[in-house]
Parts: C-alpha cells; sequence; structure tokens
C-alpha cells in the first residue's frame, strides 16, 4: 500500500501530512515556516521539489518564489521578485512560470536552481 500525502498551507506554513501503511493518518512529515508569508496561490509539485509564492515582508516590498525538497521540507532555493507572488507556479520542462503582483512581470525560472531565466 502506498502512503499519501498531503499538502496543507497557510499564510504562515506549508506543512506536509501522512496516511497510510507507512505512518498513521495525519502523522506529521515536515513543516516549513519562512520569513515570508505564503501567498494566495497553490503549491507546484515536480520531480521532487515543491515551488511556492510568497507575499514578502511586512511591507509588501517584494514576494519569492521558494524551492523546497519535497522528502525533506527544506529550502533549496529562492528567488526574489519586484512584487507578491500570488499565481501558482507552473512547471514545465526544466522551468518555474509564476507572475508577480505588483512588478505586473511574468518570471521564468531555472527549476533546479532558480536563477532567472527571462
Amino acid at each position: 500500500m502506498k502512503t499519501a500525502r498531503v499538502w496543507l498551507y497557510t499564510s504562515l506554513a506549508l506543512v506536509l501530512l501522512a496516511s497510510g501503511a507507512l505512518a498513521a493518518p495525519g502523522d506529521l512529515v515536515w513543516l516549513y515556516q519562512g520569513s515570508d508569508a505564503i501567498s494566495y496561490s497553490s503549491p507546484a509539485l515536480s520531480c521532487g521539489y515543491v515551488y511556492v509564492g510568497t507575499l514578502g515582508d511586512m511591507m509588501m516590498v517584494y514576494g519569492k518564489v521558494i524551492c523546497l525538497n519535497a522528502s525533506t521540507g527544506a529550502l533549496v532555493w529562492s528567488y526574489r521578485t519586484g512584487g507578491d507572488v500570488c499565481s501558482s507556479p507552473v512547471v514545465s520542462e526544466g522551468r518555474v512560470y509564476v507572475g508577480s503582483y505588483f512588478d505586473y512581470r511574468v518570471y521564468c525560472l531555472d527549476a533546479a536552481t532558480g536563477a532567472w531565466v527571462w
């Protein structure tokens, strides 16, 4: 039997819960709490990584796209944008695409490194 994984997120944290043969229902696998609030967007899961946008600092000056290891919840990379990242990330062919609210831009980042592509 496979273990089911449930992703939950709030403005304060991204949480991975497990249930199934290897864990009791609702067992916490990992919890990520960064310095920025998780945005209104849904996390994207691709190739063992979780990508999500943030609302930035309390002054709402900038947001970030963050990449977490899906198994451990460890931060792999983050990329600072010119505004809150309110759109859900889209991952395709090694690239992450997100929209940023205050600077009205779409960002294309390298999925493995977080480096700016365009």
